[in-house]
């Protein structure tokens, strides 16, 4: 098997953070969502899709974008549903979980409304990792195992 290019870690600052849906409940009652359909191009099964894009300085020093997407589901109250039957989505919604608490910005994922506070999450400090010439904002694979249990004392 032959080894990817990988440009490990550069330092981003998140630009712009928006929530697309096919919901109809969601789209009336929250305004931070958009319709899935203002995508060009969106993968097929995906009901709620998180896009950030974020700012970095490529090798040459210059301002470069990177988006990445994170593929949820958003409860009616705006709360993720953190559970899934495939591995598969469950994968998708791990790595979006380990991004909120990597990143600190929220320590309680069971409880957090993510359409209420996206807007904070704009100006946060990330890692972005450029894989086979596409940006990734880095989520460490040891948060892969999170419990979205609070801890009790």
């Amino acid at each position: 098997m032959m080894r990817r290019s990988v440009e490990f870690e550069r330092d981003a600052v998140i630009e712009n953070v928006k929530l697309y849906t096919n919901n109809p409940y969601l789209l009336d009652e929250i305004k931070e969502c958009h319709k899935m359909t203002e995508l060009t191009d969106t993968p097929e099964g995906i009901q709620d899709l998180i896009v950030v894009t974020a700012n970095t300085k490529n090798k040459e020093g210059e301002r470069e974008k990177v988006t990445d997407f994170f593929p949820v589901v958003i409860k009616y109250d705006g709360t993720l549903q953190t559970q899934s039957l495939t591995r598969k989505n469950r994968l998708r919604r791990t790595r979006f979980m380990g991004f909120l608490t990597h990143y600190e910005l929220t320590e309680n994922i069971k409880g957090y409304v993510i359409p209420r506070n996206m807007n904070k999450w704009i100006g946060k400090k990330v890692k972005v990792v450029i894989y086979e010439g596409r940006g990734h904002i880095h989520v460490p694979n040891h948060l892969l195992n999170i419990s979205t249990e609070p801890e009790r004392d």
